[in-house]
């Protein structure tokens, strides 16, 4: 357990918890918790989703979680949001767990966010009045979950004057990606940057749940 996180990266401790079972994850919430405020807990697996969320409740914290994803984050105080305005986009409701994910790791962070879903390039006009709302409000940085080849993200940033991370999380494998690779699978984010960067050079890459950004 990662007590000093906190302190070194401005981020809470994080419990990835796809490959834990329920009964270990209750046990590094209970360590945590003791020495920290706050806890984000990432990808619980959907069998033990309603475990855990009870297990918070008895222990009377209180909690944010998402759309379309198991990720939960965990506080004793309320969370202040005064280090930066975040704004989330993604190109299709496929993409909304993504991005909620993110939501609740900037909120941990102690970011404020304005989330927009299901604006990709097929409905271009629909992007414009979001920008538009970004840069009147102001946003540090703008998070593009966009699907599988993430056409949207290079789009967004040549509209925008801040950093636009995008987080990896491919859901299928786009045509032009090397043989034999599968979903999600790390060897495909090079080849992303090669298509992506030329383009678009202040684009950021971040795998959300992953590396825990």
């Amino acid at each position: 357990i990662d007590m000093g996180r906190k302190h070194r990266k401005g981020i809470p401790e994080v419990i990835f918890a796809e490959r834990k079972t329920a009964e270990e994850t209750k046990k590094i919430i209970s360590r945590v918790i003791q020495k920290s405020d706050s806890i984000l807990i990432s990808r619980i697996q959907k069998k033990d989703y309603a475990k855990i969320l009870k297990f918070v409740k008895t222990k009377k914290l209180q909690f944010k979680n998402g759309k379309n994803t198991t990720t939960l984050l965990l506080y004793k105080k309320t969370l202040k949001n005064n280090r930066g305005k975040i704004g989330i986009i993604t190109a299709g409701t496929s993409d909304i767990g993504v991005a909620e994910e993110a939501r609740l790791t900037c909120e941990a962070m102690h970011c404020s966010t304005i989330t927009t879903y299901d604006v990709g390039i097929a409905g271009l006009h629909r992007l414009f009045p979001i920008v538009k709302k970004f840069i009147e409000e102001d946003v540090d940085a703008v998070i593009v979950a966009a699907g599988m080849e993430g056409a949207l993200a290079s789009v967004v940033s040549s509209l925008v004057s801040v950093p636009v991370p995008v987080p990896i999380m491919l859901l299928t494998v786009p045509p032009w990606a090397p043989p034999n690779v599968r979903p999600n699978d790390p060897e495909i984010v090079p080849t992303l940057l090669r298509v992506i960067v030329p383009v678009s050079p202040i684009i950021e890459l971040a795998q959300i749940g992953r590396a825990h950004v």
